[in-house]
């Protein structure tokens, strides 16, 4: 907890040093999700979220890419640090197998979740349906009137059609 308490004190300190300030200003603009998601390894993601707070106006995709940024390292979530020490104290001779494991599903949960928070549905998208499903393109056809319905003989082939690239969804 007194190391969190010092991550605040250096944050509010670090970003008032003016080329700390300059630099923050011209990394984060326009990157809010990549930068969030870093900090937070290096920094924790709530003192990552007061550190690039006075660098956007989109708060919304700071805020997801600081609550991404809690997984990963174990140091990214103060939740994830607890959580060590009490593995530590209680099973002092497995830290290693710990380690591993919650840094591989937590990486693999910060994959996926970062390729969901890419995707924007209100962009043009290109999306995959089967030829038969009538309710599906209409569905889309309605609610999202800029994407392109692209229709495939089998939800199989739908699918495919995503993982080549062909489509961004399906």
């Amino acid at each position: 907890l007194l190391t969190f308490l010092c991550f605040f004190i250096f944050v509010g300190n670090i970003k008032r040093l003016p080329e700390v300030n300059s630099l923050l200003q011209s990394l984060v603009g326009g990157r809010e999700l990549r930068a969030g998601i870093l900090a937070s390894q290096v920094i924790s993601n709530v003192p990552a979220a007061i550190l690039l707070s006075g660098f956007t106006g989109s708060y919304g995709v700071l805020l997801t890419a600081v609550n991404l940024g809690g997984l990963g390292t174990p140091i990214a979530s103060l939740a994830s640090l607890i959580s060590f020490k009490f593995c530590a104290r209680e099973y002092p001779g497995q830290m290693g197998r710990f380690f591993r494991i919650f840094t591989v599903w937590n990486l693999l949960f910060l994959a996926v979740l970062t390729g969901v928070a890419k995707f924007d549905e209100n962009g043009e998208n290109t999306v995959a349906v089967s030829r038969n499903n009538l309710l599906g393109k209409w569905y889309i056809s309605f609610n999202y009137p800029f994407w392109k319905i692209k229709e495939y003989d089998s939800s199989a082939e739908a699918d495919k059609a995503v993982q080549s690239g062909e489509a961004d969804c399906f």
